[in-house]
C-alpha cells in the first residue's frame, strides 16, 4: 500500500508505486556506495522529493493568486489597478514554478527508468542462482565419487 498523499506528495508517491515500495527513504539502504544501483536509487529519492517541493511552490502560488483570480471571475473589480498589477506579476512566476514542476517530474521518471534499467532481471537472477546451485552440487558429487 502507498502511504504517500498523491496531492501533496506527487514525487514519493509516484516511486512508491512504479516500484511497489513503501518507505522511498530506504531505497539505497540495500546497496554499497560505490554500487551504481546505490547512486541510482538516491537519485530517485532526491528527485521524488525535487518534485514534492516543486509541487509546494505551485500551490502556494496557486493558492494566493486564488482569492484575485475568483474575484476577477465574479466581475468584482473594485481594486482593478492593484489587482492588475499583482496578476502581471503572480501569473508569469506561476508558469515558471509549473515549467520547473514539469522539469521535475521527467528528471524522476528518468530516475526511475534508469534504476529499474539497473535491477537484475529476476528470470535472470533466478537462473543465475539455480545454475550456482547445480554446480554446487556438480563438484559435491563429484568430490565423494572421486575418493
Amino acid at each position: 500500500m502507498n502511504p504517500y498523499d498523491p496531492n501533496t506528495e506527487p514525487g514519493t508517491h509516484f516511486v512508491a508505486d512504479a516500484l511497489g515500495i513503501s518507505n522511498v527513504n530506504m531505497l539505497n539502504t540495500t546497496y554499497r556506495p560505490a554500487d551504481p544501483l546505490y547512486r541510482a536509487a538516491t537519485r530517485v529519492i532526491t528527485s521524488a522529493y525535487e518534485l514534492n517541493e516543486q509541487h509546494d511552490r505551485v500551490t502556494v502560488a496557486a493558492r494566493d493568486a486564488f482569492p484575485l483570480l475568483e474575484s476577477i471571475g465574479r466581475g468584482e473589480l473594485g481594486r482593478a489597478r492593484t489587482s492588475y498589477a499583482f496578476l502581471r506579476t503572480s501569473i508569469p512566476k506561476l508558469g515558471e514554478l509549473l515549467t520547473k514542476q514539469d522539469r521535475a517530474y521527467d528528471q524522476l521518471i528518468e530516475a526511475v527508468s534508469a534504476y529499474k534499467r539497473l535491477l537484475p532481471d529476476p528470470d535472470t537472477e533466478h537462473s543465475a542462482t539455480k545454475a550456482h546451485e547445480e554446480n554446487r552440487e556438480q563438484r559435491a558429487a563429484g568430490t565423494t565419487t572421486g575418493r
